[in-house]
């Protein structure tokens, strides 16, 4: 495995990392305002903290950059909204399940975009969902529109996967992330003026939450995401982001003193081992297709 691909997959597990505990914050902030009022919020910070980046660099919007942000931006409102209104009314393990389902929607997305993948892909696809499965079984049960929601956004992140591998591969990773970011506050704001009456002791309320969902899980993880997909292929980046929802069952363990049950260790050890399993498959078939044929002695 190259250099490039090796560190593309740690920004990766980095990212979801901090996704992954942006589900404690998430549902801690919006208990304060509503889901508009929240997005709108983080979307603001996130390109603040975003836009300190014109003053150490040269880097500036051309039209090249004009649809990648349009259409990510606006799949990106979507899927957070949907994922917000989830997260509202069901429980962490449950939210965190359904969210990690784009693990198996990326692959499905790539082929019908004319990608081809191995059989060792849709494996990796099989244990980490297996391993998700077993991270949410807590005695969860019950489908309902909560759960509808979440599952519109798990479809949401995965199309977007798919459009930053396939329009943002070769644009600024900060500047696609300012772009997509600024699409989707915009997008939020007739939802906050029609259904939602945001005040500051609100905003005072959920400030530690929306530093975090902004400046951390939307400003740096999205970037590092866009950054880290440019040396990945789609499927590999789901299955690595889809380790948020391990770090999310560890996050609640470590900072809410939950309890994790032997088959969440097991769950997550499923994942980690998906995610190990397509690498080391991945290499193995970079070094056999670089060695080429086996010349036969005659």
């Amino acid at each position: 495995m190259k250099k490039s691909e090796s560190l593309s997959n740690l920004l990766l597990l980095f990212t979801a990392l901090i996704w992954g505990l942006s589900f404690v914050a998430q549902s801690v902030g919006i208990q304060h305002m509503g889901t508009g009022s929240y997005n709108l919020l983080r979307y603001l910070l996130a390109c603040a903290s975003l836009s300190v980046y014109f003053l150490f660099s040269k880097a500036r919007f051309t039209k090249a950059y004009l649809k990648p942000s349009l259409l990510i931006g606006m799949v990106l409102f979507f899927s957070t909204c949907a994922q917000l209104f989830g997260i509202q009314s069901s429980t962490a393990g449950k939210s965190g399940f359904i969210t990690g389902l784009y693990i198996v929607i990326v692959p499905i997305l790539a082929v019908l975009f004319g990608s081809k993948l191995r059989f060792y892909n849709w494996l990796g696809v099989a244990m980490a969902v297996v391993g998700l499965y077993l991270l949410s079984v807590g005695g969860e049960t019950g489908f309902g529109w909560p759960e509808v929601y979440l599952l519109i956004g798990a479809f949401g992140f995965a199309l977007h996967i798919i459009l930053v591998d396939r329009l943002a591969a070769d644009l600024d990773p900060v500047l696609i992330s300012l772009g997509q970011f600024a699409v989707a506050g915009i997008c939020t704001i007739p939802q906050v003026l029609l259904f939602e009456d945001l005040t500051w002791p609100q905003i005072q309320e959920a400030l530690p939450s929306l530093l975090y969902a902004g400046v951390l899980a939307s400003a740096l993880g999205f970037t590092l995401q866009v950054l880290g997909q440019k040396h990945s292929p789609p499927v590999l980046v789901s299955l690595i982001l889809g380790m948020e929802s391990v770090f999310a069952a560890l996050g609640g363990a470590l900072i809410l003193k939950e309890t994790m049950q032997p088959l969440e260790i097991l769950g997550c050890v499923l994942m980690l081992a998906a995610v190990i399993f397509v690498q080391l498959m991945e290499a193995r078939e970079a070094k056999l297709a670089k060695a080429g044929p086996v010349k036969q002695e005659a």
